[in-house]
């Protein structure tokens, strides 16, 4: 999910300096945070309901009275965002987060548009979509941008993405109402709720947790900072406790962007070796080539996805250093003392419980999906794993006299 259009519009205010709207903002924002009384976030926050299915019909029904569909015309798109909304119905978590959306009144657009630096790679034999699935923009009518490549591939996760953003990042903006609307966005919770939603809407449909899910019920209090390099927005996002010094975080994290950025010739070379690991071993260890399908998958992806993760990191280079140089300098910072203010607002006490709830309930439906425990399902038979692979080599450069490779 990337929100880039609302935070360069935020960004570009806070670099102004300090104008009689900041001015206005900060002698105002204790009577707003006094007028808001958190009704939005309760009617969001309610007990589980769970509606049954036989209630899509007419949630979906009700909650298209809330989206515009914008099929630019084509009767082909249309089908489709008629396909994956519908789709994404099935979900019982869809169901109970649709009928808060509509108790809140929220809105929003839905789309599909192109997506720069997407990429299609090979993953347990279909192709899926690599890079961002759909963006955010949060205006006063959000509008939700599903990358188009979903018109031709893996439309479940599209229904899962479309939750995410649609039941997620949307609905936000209306329950976290306008007196933390230049705020919430910089905390973690806003992203973790809706990659909740987006997870257990995914394996509501059937789907397989992907490796994300899996590494944040490892760890959930860490998983932001895991995430941290993976997007622009992530970035930048901030737990309360961070919210009150952004500087240090941001510091921190472009020392780890400048660090990723050196390693990824390193990464090529790494994997360039490991294809001719496998094809020393095919031809000459007469290995069977579908033993390595899951590490030349792995091999393929992550060269073709290079070009990508070269921009991204190039990016999240600028966006850090760009808000590290704003908040660096905290005399007078109207939106950083807002931003600290914030942090300890009662909607964000409020989001933590559901979190807390939506990361039970994932824990039931995760663990129903694998072995014991939180580790990914092993893989086909004859298939071998990236560590087998690697103790093949090291086996390999022990046993033989030219030193494997050599």
């Amino acid at each position: 999910m990337e929100r880039r259009p609302l935070f360069i519009f935020l960004y570009a205010l806070a670099f102004m300096g300090t104008s009689p709207q900041d001015r206005d903002l900060a002698d105002k924002s204790a009577e707003s945070a006094a007028m808001y009384d958190g009704a939005a976030i309760r009617a969001a926050n309610e007990p589980d309901t769970l509606p049954a299915p036989e209630s899509k019909t007419r949630l979906a029904a009700e909650l298209k009275q809330h989206v515009i569909f914008n099929d630019h015309g084509s009767p082909e798109e249309r089908a489709v965002l008629d396909s994956i909304f519908l789709r994404m119905m099935d979900s019982p978590t869809t169901r109970e987060i649709a009928a808060k959306f509509i108790k809140a009144d929220a809105e929003a657009e839905v789309a599909f548009i192109e997506i720069p630096n997407s990429t299609v790679v090979t993953g347990d034999g279909r192709e899926i979509i690599r890079g961002t699935r759909a963006r955010t923009t949060l205006q006063e009518t959000p509008v939700v941008g599903l990358n188009k490549l979903f018109m031709q591939y893996d439309r479940d996760t599209g229904a899962a993405t479309l939750a995410h953003e649609l039941l997620g990042h949307a609905l936000e903006r209306t329950a976290a109402g306008d007196a933390l609307s230049d705020t919430y966005l910089f905390n973690t919770n806003e992203e973790e709720n809706a990659k909740l939603i987006g997870w257990l809407v995914r394996i509501e449909l059937g789907g397989k947790p992907e490796g994300e899910t899996w590494a944040y019920l490892q760890d959930p209090d860490g998983f932001a900072e895991q995430i941290s390099l993976l997007s622009v927005d992530y970035s930048q996002n901030l737990t309360g406790e961070e919210m009150k010094n952004p500087a240090a975080v941001y510091k921190k994290r472009l020392a780890g962007v400048e660090k990723a950025i050196e390693q990824l010739p390193k990464n090529a070379a790494r994997y360039a070796l490991a294809d001719k690991w496998v094809e020393h071993f095919e031809n000459r260890h007469k290995i069977p080539t579908a033993s390595f399908r899951l590490i030349r998958e792995t091999i393929d992806n992550e060269l073709k996805d290079l070009p990508r993760q070269r921009k991204l990191l190039a990016d999240i280079k600028t966006g850090l250093q760009d808000k590290l140089e704003y908040f660096a300098d905290d005399k007078d910072n109207i939106f950083a003392d807002k931003l600290a203010r914030d942090s300890d607002s009662e909607y964000f006490k409020q989001k933590d419980l559901v979190i807390k709830r939506y990361r039970a309930r994932l824990e039931v439906l995760a663990r129903a999906k694998s072995l014991p425990g939180y580790s990914n399902p092993p893989p086909p038979a004859g298939r071998l794993t990236w560590d087998q692979f690697i103790e093949l080599q090291k086996k390999d450069k022990k046993e033989c006299p030219f030193g494997g490779l050599n």
